[in-house]
């Protein structure tokens, strides 16, 4: 499962202050649903996660549940950042049910066997 935070950069740049406290909610709650889907962090970069799971199963309920889970965090909604297209709240049409607010995180999911090669000709810097 690849994820990444929608409009990234615009939030950092419309407020850094939040975005790091955030950032930082965000790692541990990502981690923390890690752990109970039984999942493996690869790798991070900036606000994006690679996890790797061996059920499917597991990775599409752990996307479910990142997505749930979002929606219940407790937002700045003073900051600017929140005024941000991708930000602000989503109500179900013709409802009070709040769909989402917060930033959004985008989650791929990608399903199949790997092939685990070793190569000597790959330089690296």
């Amino acid at each position: 499962v690849f994820t990444d935070i929608q409009d990234s950069t615009a939030l950092w740049e419309t407020d850094a202050a939040h975005m790091r406290l955030m950032l930082a909610e965000h790692d541990t709650f990502m981690r923390a649903l890690i752990h109970k889907y039984n999942g493996y962090e690869v790798k991070t970069e900036g606000d994006a996660f690679f996890v790797a799971f061996s059920d499917p199963d597991n990775a599409i309920l752990w996307a479910l549940e990142v997505q749930s889970g979002l929606l219940a965090l407790d937002w700045p909604m003073e900051s600017d950042m929140m005024c941000i297209p991708s930000c602000e709240p989503v109500s179900k049409p013709g409802s009070t049910q709040l769909l989402w607010q917060g930033y959004r995180v985008r989650c791929g999911i990608h399903y199949g066997t790997p092939d685990v090669i070793f190569r000597t000709d790959i330089m690296r810097g």
